[in-house]
């Protein structure tokens, strides 16, 4: 039999314990309701993983690419994760070159208009880095409205800033090109300028 000393040590450490697991239950339950919602693409994969899920193994993890923070709107490549002062952002902040977004199935009808989504995307553009994708941009919006669609049966249709109307794939991983990205600043290319 335990003295009445060691009983009440035994009590308390017990007692402790209990809390501190209820504690850690009751973060985790408010840090994903308060958590920003970031997300990380990894090489090779179209859809993108919650930070807050990651469970980050070196030795099985794919190369991480791209980040989304849906809470700004904004993608920048994973590198800026680890160092945002090593790359000055001056003027690298650019919008989605995209004037027109659309999913449409396969007689060419708009099913859903992505147009204001897109219209409110940001990118920062660190050079010789990972940039954006469509497949990247239709797997956040996805994500955000909780629709999963399926590849089979629709596409996307997209007008860029310099008025080229494309039919893509919903996994097209093309990355945007840098002359068509434009800076927040500026408008888009007028067609009488050259």
């Amino acid at each position: 039999m335990y003295t009445p000393l060691l009983q009440t040590v035994l009590f308390f450490n017990q007692f402790k314990n209990n809390i501190v697991k209820y504690f850690n239950r009751l973060y985790m339950c408010a840090s994903y309701f308060i958590s920003p919602r970031v997300f990380i693409f990894f090489e090779e994969y179209s859809m993108p993983f919650p930070v807050f899920s990651l469970i980050l193994d070196r030795n099985l993890m794919a190369t991480p690419t791209l980040v989304y923070n849906a809470d700004d709107s904004i993608f920048f490549p994973y590198i800026l994760i680890k160092s945002f002062s090593e790359f000055p952002l001056d003027n690298k902040i650019n919008k989605i070159p995209i004037l027109s977004m659309e999913i449409i199935d396969g007689q060419e009808r708009c099913v859903k208009d992505l147009t204001d989504f897109v219209e409110n995307l940001r990118y920062i553009d660190v050079p010789n880095m990972e940039k954006p994708t469509i497949s990247n941009i239709v797997s956040v919006w996805c994500i955000i409205n909780s629709t999963p669609l399926n590849r089979e049966r629709f596409s996307v249709r997209y007008i860029t800033i310099n008025g080229n109307e494309m039919n893509v794939s919903l996994l097209d991983m093309t990355p945007l090109e840098d002359d068509i990205l434009d800076p927040v600043n500026r408008s888009p290319p007028s067609p009488n300028s050259e």
